[in-house]
């Protein structure tokens, strides 16, 4: 049942690099890059190079919100655009904790994964690179549908633009929407990918966990079995209390998403396939942002409880140690640890269910509203 895995890290790989490209330094600088100051900052370029993106994306989002004479979409976007700051502003406080937590769970891998194992190296990759293609087909989406004539038209017909300047703001919303898009898809890609797969292998280790405590016989070393319960719960418990605020905003962000692209499919005008691809596309993404963070950190609470429940079930196990069982089960290992919301709300699976259901429903509604007001 014991044995030593390959580095997590290697595993996470493709999520700490993007995660190194948004500023949160998940990726050891080499040595010999170190002792020479030009290779230091080509090092920490694309760190710098994110941040005067994100910077100029505030910029264009809140020109463009004080153009368009139709504001609604514009000040959703500056709302999940600010959202998306303060997570990464959270996740960046919280830095080191990405590779400890990776530490931690490398050192507690002492259960066989079987063939569990290589899915899960393959799988952020995949992730990783389907969010990246939602990202990029949206832009490419965006430019050959009648999205971007509708938002043209608006901006052409607002007062604050004198004559003659309009290609010029045509453009800064072409750029607009490049920059907002890829800050968007960088940052919440690598944050929801983090705590997903993060929660799918505590998920994996708590399942190996129990199913090993269940096989044992009347002969083993009770506190070594408990000392790894409480490694794996301190892991669990540490990514709660780091990142459960990002884990809400990526709820949160995905939540508001799916409401607009839902009332602006009501509402927009529509002439042709690809007017109804390109949201189509970004229901995709949100879908899958939420499912990442909502799924995988309710199967982690559901794996928790049941790793809970077979240790402590250990004093019929062994009746010869069962008074010391249970004053070290008692003290140590009654405490409920789940994955959270912002410390707010415990993540269950029905909450995926609900909250697409909800937001669909509301985002019709409001658009159907909407245009038998405009009538």
């Amino acid at each position: 049942m014991y044995g030593c895995e390959i580095s997590l890290e290697n595993r996470f790989y493709p999520i700490m690099l993007l995660l190194h490209l948004i500023g949160m330094q998940t990726l050891p600088c080499p040595e010999h890059l170190k002792k020479n100051n030009f290779c230091l900052i080509i090092w920490h370029l694309p760190k710098y190079l994110y941040n005067c993106i994100e910077i100029l994306s505030l910029v264009l989002q809140c020109t463009v919100t004080i153009l368009l004479p139709e504001r609604k979409t514009a000040i959703a976007l500056l709302c999940m655009l600010l959202l998306q700051v303060s997570a990464k502003s959270s996740a960046r406080r919280s830095r080191k904790q990405f590779r400890q937590l990776l530490k931690k769970l490398n050192c507690s891998q002492i259960l066989h994964l079987g063939e569990e194992r290589q899915t899960f190296k393959i799988s952020p990759f995949l992730y990783c690179l389907i969010m990246i293609q939602f990202n990029v087909s949206y832009v490419i989406l965006h430019f050959i549908s009648n999205e971007r004539t509708v938002f043209t038209r608006a901006i052409l017909s607002s007062q604050f633009i004198s004559p003659g300047l309009e290609e010029y703001f045509v453009l800064l919303f072409d750029w607009t929407v490049i920059t907002v898009t890829f800050v968007f898809g960088i940052t919440f890609t690598s944050l929801s990918a983090f705590y997903g797969f993060t929660c799918y292998y505590l998920q994996l280790l708590f399942n190996a966990f129990t199913t090993h405590v269940s096989s044992l016989s009347k002969e083993f070393d009770y506190r070594l079995i408990i000392r790894h319960y409480l490694d794996l719960s301190s892991v669990m418990e540490s990514l709660d209390d780091y990142f459960c605020y990002t884990a809400f905003v990526n709820v949160v962000f995905s939540m508001f998403g799916l409401f607009w692209i839902n009332f602006s499919l009501m509402s927009a005008p529509k002439e042709g396939y690809l007017d109804y691809i390109c949201p189509f596309n970004g229901e995709m993404f949100y879908l899958s942002s939420i499912g990442m963070i909502v799924l995988s950190g309710s199967a982690a609470n559901e794996a928790f409880s049941k790793a809970k429940e077979a240790v402590l079930s250990l004093p019929g196990k062994v009746p010869q140690h069962y008074k010391n069982l249970k004053i070290i089960l008692r003290s140590e290992c009654k405490r409920d640890i789940k994955l959270t919301l912002w410390k707010t709300y415990t993540i269950h699976r029905s909450l995926f269910i609900s909250t697409i259901g909800t937001l669909v429903t509301y985002g019709i509604l409001v658009a159907t509203l909407g245009t038998v007001n405009s009538k």
